[in-house]
C-alpha cells in the first residue's frame, strides 16, 4: 500500500468515526475515495506510458544515429580499372588465337618438356593447313619476363645451349633436333620451332618476332 492509499484509508476510517449515524455521508465518502483512486490510476498510466514512449524512441534515434554514422565511415567504392578478360587470357591461348588469325589451323595437344630449359613444362601446338606442312610448335610460359629471357639467353646461333655448373665452370649442351631449331621470345614465353616451311617460318616472325635461333 503507497502513502497516498493509506492517507486515504484514513481519512475514510475518521470519516466512518465522526459519522457513525450518516450512512448516506459514509456512501459518498467511499465513493469520492474510489473516483480518487481511479484517477490517480489513470494519470500515473498516462505518465509511465509516456516514459516508456519517450524511452523507444530514444533507442531508435540512437540507433538510427548509429547507421548513420556507419555510412559516413563505410570505405568508399573502388573506382579504379577492372581489367579486360583479353588481359587475363593465357598467353597460349592467345598465341593460338593469333595463329588462327594468320589462316592456320592450331590446336593445343599434350604437354612437353625439355630438360634444359628452367620451366616445368610447356604445351604441344599442332599446325596444319594447306598453306604449310603440317607442325608442332613448343610453347613455354614461364612465371615472368625476366625467367623467359634469362632462358633465352642461353641459347647459342648453333642451337646449343649453355649450363652454368656449380664454380663457374659452363657446359654446353647440345639437343639431337631433327630439323634446323627456332626459337622466339615473346614477353613470358618461349617458343620452338623445329623445321624449316618458309610459309610458317613468316607467319612466326610476324607474331612472334625475329627468332633468338635460327
Amino acid at each position: 500500500m503507497t502513502d497516498d492509499d493509506r492517507w486515504l484509508s484514513g481519512r475514510l476510517a475518521s470519516a466512518a468515526a465522526n459519522m457513525p449515524a450518516n450512512p448516506d455521508r459514509l456512501a459518498q465518502v467511499r465513493q469520492r475515495v474510489h473516483r480518487v483512486r481511479r484517477r490517480r490510476h489513470v494519470v500515473i498510466g498516462a505518465i509511465t506510458g509516456a516514459i516508456l514512449t519517450a524511452i523507444v524512441g530514444a533507442a531508435v534515434n540512437a540507433v538510427g544515429g548509429r547507421q548513420q554514422r556507419l555510412q559516413v565511415v563505410s570505405p568508399p567504392a573502388v573506382t579504379g580499372r577492372v581489367p579486360s578478360p583479353a588481359s587475363d587470357r593465357d598467353p597460349i591461348d592467345e598465341f593460338v588465337s593469333q595463329l588462327r588469325s594468320h589462316g592456320l589451323v592450331a590446336e593445343i595437344g599434350g604437354d612437353v618438356h625439355q630438360p634444359f630449359l628452367h620451366v616445368n613444362r610447356g604445351q604441344n601446338v599442332h599446325i596444319q593447313s594447306a598453306r604449310v606442312q603440317p607442325a608442332d610448335l613448343q610453347v613455354y610460359p614461364y612465371p615472368t619476363v625476366a625467367s623467359a629471357a634469362a632462358d633465352a639467353r642461353r641459347f647459342r646461333p648453333d642451337g646449343s645451349i649453355e649450363e652454368v655448373l656449380p664454380g663457374g665452370l659452363i657446359r654446353r649442351v647440345i639437343p639431337e633436333w631433327i630439323a634446323p631449331p627456332h626459337v622466339y621470345q615473346q614477353g613470358q614465353m618461349l617458343v620452338i620451332y623445329v623445321g624449316a616451311d618458309s610459309t610458317l617460318l613468316a607467319t612466326l616472325a610476324g607474331i612472334l618476332g625475329s627468332p633468338i635461333v635460327g
